[in-house]
């Protein structure tokens, strides 16, 4: 039987043969060279199957296997789920590239702590430019630290790819991607990975490099204010809220009400992007977002009901 790799690292990829090189690169120099490398690719047109191929022929940490259709991030992410090995899992989008050292001191910091979830610092990478900003996150992991805390469930930003999970925990509770989700599925699974994880840490010293902003052909995610997801978010919020509804909490170490906290918290993206859209949508489409939000908010009234 083969060895188990410290991390298994799933990449969900398409269109980017102007990014994969930086992404594998900065993954293949790792500190830690115990891990294992999922390529999916998701049908891709351009040239990234055969970048792909190079590095996999170089390489035999790369694992790497193609979705002849489309299966979109959700479903391309659950292919790499399926043969992971790694002790713990983690993400990268395949236009975002990560520190040398990224996996060693997530992997360290979880050991040490005996952690379900550890988290990492993060910063935005502006398309080709070479300015990047911290995300305002990062404040709330040194606090703990500071602390001498664990992550609450308030801690946790919404994004999964500045993080590892241990694999037991993805397993044992047959936690996947939903597939109905077109984009915000991150929501969801940290929703459940939150749910089941006995310890979450924040961790620091390393950095996960978030490329964001137009221009970025064929990636998988788009930034969150593009007003094109304002239907895919109001339904990853709803999909939330029907899991939060449904779930027994004498199986959580978290409270209904870390919950209640965390999900008005993040529903503010709702908002923000509502007031985006109005300018460019119709009478129709503003109705259609406005009854669904009506809805999630009843769905909330129910949930955060003693």
């Amino acid at each position: 039987m083969p060895n188990t790799p410290k991390v298994s690292v799933v990449i969900p990829i398409h269109n980017v043969e102007k990014f994969i090189d930086r992404c594998l690169t900065s993954i293949l120099e790792q500190t830690l060279s115990d891990i294992e490398i999922i390529c999916v690719d998701d049908a891709s047109s351009d040239l990234t199957p055969e970048i792909i191929a190079k590095y996999a022929a170089a390489d035999s940490r790369i694992v790497s296997i193609r979705n002849e259709k489309s299966l979109y991030a959700a479903g391309t992410r659950n292919k790499g789920l399926e043969i992971a090995r790694g002790e713990y899992i983690g993400f990268v989008d395949s236009d975002d590239f990560i520190d040398a050292n990224f996996y060693e001191v997530l992997y360290n910091a979880a050991k040490t702590a005996d952690a379900d979830i550890a988290r990492a610092t993060y910063k935005y990478y502006y398309g080709d430019d070479t300015e990047e900003v911290e995300d305002r996150f990062n404040k709330t992991i040194r606090k703990r630290l500071e602390e001498n805390k664990e992550l609450g469930m308030n801690d946790h930003s919404v994004v999964i790819w500045n993080a590892i999970y241990r694999r037991t925990i993805l397993v044992d509770n047959n936690i996947k991607f939903d597939t109905a989700l077109a984009a915000a599925e991150d929501m969801l699974f940290t929703a459940m990975t939150t749910f089941f994880a006995r310890i979450s840490i924040p961790v620091e010293g390393t950095f996960y490099h978030y490329r964001t902003g137009a221009g970025l052909d064929g990636q998988i995610t788009i930034s969150m204010e593009a007003n094109r997801k304002i239907y895919p978010i109001i339904k990853a919020n709803l999909a939330t809220a029907k899991f939060l509804n449904r779930a027994d909490f004498t199986k959580s170490p978290r409270s209904k009400d870390d919950y209640a906290k965390a999900y008005n918290r993040v529903s503010w993206r709702l908002g923000w992007i509502l007031a985006k859209k109005y300018k460019t949508a119709s009478i129709k489409e503003l109705l259609a977002i406005l009854v669904a939000l009506f809805y999630i908010y009843i769905k909330r009234r129910r949930f955060f009901k003693k």
